[in-house]
């Protein structure tokens, strides 16, 4: 699934075209409900994509204790237990229970590591499996694109990777962010 496609339709740029045509009275005023809707399942995307401090998107910044996370996500998880889907029920549609799951999980995590182990705060991206898929589809490009490579193959190509440092995505064929991120190297033994 193209994750992008999704992000690109439901984002605050969508939102804002659609609250812009409806007060300029080009769409009916019941649309601005559907803004609403796109404005914050982009809040809920950027809540789960915060990659440091400060960003000048609010819901990209890291969770803190005091920031507004931890109450919208509390209130996402409501809002989202309340949908009503018209093609059928609601408990057939596995992305609501996976998205409440998700909520609940990352509040009770947060909760964990504050109280617990003394976490002042939460980069949510670290979350997600984007970096485990990208060093993945690196290590398929380093044995002609295998979907399933042998084991010793697999094996080959990660010592391969780590110690060449190529842990680049492959262009705009990936199917997620960048992450962004420096590779260990070769302190690893096999």
């Amino acid at each position: 699934m193209r994750v992008s496609l999704a992000v690109q339709v439901l984002s605050h740029t969508v939102a804002s075209g659609i609250f812009t045509y409806t007060s300029l009275e080009k769409l009916p005023p019941e649309v601005a409900y559907t803004a609403e809707f796109i404005e914050n399942i982009d809040n809920l995307f950027d809540s789960f994509n915060s990659r440091n401090l400060n960003d000048t998107k609010i819901y990209r910044r890291a969770v803190k204790e005091k920031s507004i996370h931890l109450k919208f996500w509390e209130t996402t998880k409501k809002r989202i237990g309340e949908w009503i889907i018209e093609s059928g029920t609601i408990s057939r549609i596995a992305c609501v229970q996976g998205w409440v799951l998700t909520l609940s999980a990352a509040l009770k995590l947060f909760d964990d590591l504050k109280n617990y182990h003394g976490f002042k705060f939460l980069l949510t991206n670290r979350l997600n499996q984007d970096c485990i898929e990208n060093l993945f589809s690196v290590i398929r490009g380093r044995g002609g694109h295998r979907e399933n490579p042998m084991p010793n193959e697999f094996r080959s190509a990660l010592k391969q990777v780590m110690c060449n440092k190529m842990m680049m995505p492959l262009g705009n064929y990936t199917n997620c962010e960048t992450d962004s991120d420096e590779f260990l190297g070769c302190s690893v033994t096999f």
